[in-house]
């Protein structure tokens, strides 16, 4: 039809205004920085946790079987809370990074028992204590945490909701709560980062080859746009789901 653009037609227009092949080569470098900034982002001291419940009176065939007491006294409501701490930079983080010790402060109405059940390595010492006045918490000695170090720590308690930490550490802003699990999927994220800015790179190498020896027709500049949108937007996703 007279006056209609396919889609193809139109971007290749645009290309042809911007300069196609300065696009290209510009999405290229963007792509190698933004790939070398991710990987050295990760490059810091972080420290993360996140913990599991698992209320006693849930348990099938168990609540109404057995009677828990603490101190002579019957107890209710209680949970089994496993909390786990991990260095999830890439940065050691030593003894003296510590302006204190580390609290797990506990909303629950008391804490019945604590104790370190896992460490990873095994040859990290961790000392604990825990309180219930003025408010139940978890009180950790600073030890060495070289990256990927995890400790374990199994807490009994009553009327338990939530648990948050608590450090002033040297370099750490916040020790912020998230699945400890997605370890494998960081890295294999930024993986696939790099891998896209290779592509990039690689389509920019193609199209400048490509232009000194062939005319960039509609079809050849529809495919190069489609491609660099395709990786930004797989970039920006990959982004997205990393936080």
């Amino acid at each position: 039809m007279a006056g209609s653009f396919a889609p193809y037609d139109i971007l290749a227009v645009m290309a042809q205004w911007l300069d196609l092949k300065s696009i290209i080569s510009i999405c290229a470098l963007c792509f190698a920085v933004f790939a070398f900034w991710w990987t050295r982002r990760g490059a810091r001291k972080a420290l993360s946790y996140d913990y599991e419940i698992a209320r006693i009176s849930e348990l099938q065939g168990v609540a109404t079987k057995l009677v828990l007491t603490f101190e002579d006294k019957k107890v209710s409501d209680v949970s089994i809370v496993t909390i786990s701490l991990r260095n999830s930079g890439r940065v050691p983080i030593i003894k003296k990074d510590f302006d204190e010790d580390l609290v797990f402060t506990f909303n629950a109405q008391q804490i019945l028992s604590a104790d370190v059940t896992k460490v990873d390595p095994a040859d990290v010492s961790v000392t604990i204590d825990h309180y219930n006045s003025p408010q139940p918490h978890i009180r950790m000695i600073p030890c060495l945490l070289n990256s990927g170090d995890e400790i374990t720590i199994s807490c009994l308690a009553t009327a338990f909701k939530e648990v948050s930490v608590f450090a002033r550490i040297v370099g750490v802003k916040s020790i912020e709560r998230k699945a400890l699990n997605r370890g494998r999927k960081t890295q294999t994220t930024t993986l696939l980062i790099v891998l896209c800015a290779c592509i990039t790179v690689c389509s920019g190498v193609v199209v400048n080859l490509a232009s000194k020896y062939v005319m960039l027709t509609n079809g050849i500049a529809f495919v190069v746009l489609t491609m660099s949108l395709v990786v930004c937007g797989l970039s920006w996703y990959l982004l997205r789901t990393r936080r």
